[in-house]
């Protein structure tokens, strides 16, 4: 799925989606919105004039021009259930949006890793949802049709009867009058005719227009993170049920520099870098962004790059899994084949493309857990000296004891 659909995918920011949003509802104003002021001016005007041209009687015009805003009373109450409609689409579309957004900008890192399994089940998923909102939106539109033909009828039966009985009571009918009659009723037959759909997506406009306002909200609860420039840890604590992770831990990780964070297995290294991006909460103590906290994980990935402990690669080839929906940047090609099958590579192959692809995002910070598993320790110095070598904050956890290793980085933290 993923490998057949990613090319299709887009990136919206809140940016894009808004002014996706806007120029939606700008479409819907002008095929809908304006048309309805129009159409029920006609209609009003056209019916009043042919009952007062008819006849001076004003207690009949009153009744016909009653019978022939039925319709529009009709189409208004019909076209709510179009309304809540257009709000579901709307609401799916936007939750879609989101997280595709999500997936490829922010997650591609992790993106076919087993553990969070983001890939085919969030396209299907949120595609099937999307899918069956419009099947129900069409079928309402096949209901407003026939709603808008019946309107039309109606109106042509009742502006018909009260002319005609009108005409029989006065006792003059002139073919003037006839053409008239005749010019009148066409007039008006139309409008009302469109009318039940025009009305629907005058109100799939207010929804809308109201998911809109929702999602500036959100961003503006959001607080905007421009540039990190240091990370720190507040006496954080951390455990899961009956084991405890991370012990009342603190320390300020600044930009610009490299930190090596080793300890033996189950120490918390990993949990540390989660920490850091928000996927857990501490259990006491807290984590503050340039001083400040409240920042959700997307929002942090927007300037970190993650590399978790265990990922897989797309079926595909090399150059597709490392420049998947990003701009393709100069990379370590040396001994591998950029055109071959990721799924021939060795391990320590497999490690560099990942590498590779994270480096690819161009982020400010990188999160790297057990970057050079699977190479052999001449590999691994190489490897470490070309990350830290594109002086971006770069913060490695792994098990070391490797002299050459450690002296490449600016700072070592133990956690055991």
């Amino acid at each position: 799925m993923i490998r057949q659909n990613y090319k299709d995918f887009h990136q919206h920011s809140s940016a894009e989606y808004l002014a996706m949003l806007s120029a939606n509802m700008e479409t819907i104003k002008e095929e809908a919105f304006d048309p309805i002021c129009r159409i029920v001016s006609l209609t009003v005007t056209g019916t009043g004039a042919l009952i007062i041209m008819i006849s001076c009687n004003w207690i009949l015009t009153g009744i016909a021009l009653a019978v022939a805003l039925i319709p529009l009373y009709i189409s208004y109450r019909a076209g709510k259930p179009l309304a809540l409609l257009n709000k579901e689409a709307a609401d799916q579309q936007a939750r879609f949006v989101e997280r595709a957004q999500n997936l490829l900008n922010n997650h591609k890192d992790i993106l076919v890793s087993k553990r969070y399994e983001f890939a085919n089940g969030l396209y299907e998923k949120q595609s099937t949802s999307l899918e069956e909102a419009a099947l129900k939106k069409r079928k309402c539109v096949q209901t407003m049709s026939w709603i808008g033909a019946l309107n039309a009828l109606v109106s042509q039966l009742g502006i018909g009867c009260a002319g005609g009985w009108i005409a029989i009571q006065t006792g003059t009918l002139t073919a003037g009058q006839v053409v008239v009659f005749i010019q009148l009723l066409n007039y008006i037959i139309e409008p009302v005719t469109e009318l039940p759909a025009l009305l629907s997506r005058q109100s799939g406009v207010v929804q809308l227009a109201k998911t809109m306002e929702e999602t500036l909200k959100e961003n503006r609860d959001s607080p905007a993170l421009l540039q990190i420039d240091s990370i720190g840890f507040d006496h954080v604590c951390f455990r899961f049920p009956g084991q405890e992770i991370l012990k009342d831990f603190s320390y300020t990780f600044l930009s610009g520099r490299s930190y090596l964070v080793r300890a033996p297995s189950d120490f918390g290294k990993s949990t540390l870098l989660q920490l850091i991006l928000g996927i857990h909460e501490p259990s006491s103590g807290r984590i503050v962004y340039n001083g400040k906290s409240g920042y959700t994980t997307d929002a942090l990935l927007e300037n970190i790059a993650w590399m978790p402990q265990s990922q897989e690669l797309l079926h595909g080839t090399v150059e597709e899994n490392i420049t998947f929906s990003s701009v393709y940047q100069k990379m370590d090609r040396v001994a591998i084949d950029f055109k071959g099958n990721a799924d021939i590579l060795s391990g320590g192959q497999k490690q560099r493309v990942i590498l590779n692809r994270i480096l690819n995002q161009n982020k400010d910070w990188i999160l790297l857990d057990e970057p050079t598993a699977g190479m052999d320790p001449g590999l691994q110095e190489r490897v470490l000296r070309s990350i830290l070598g594109s002086k971006k904050t770069c913060i490695v956890v792994m098990h070391t004891e490797e002299e050459s290793v450690l002296s490449l980085f600016d700072e070592i933290i133990d956690l055991s």
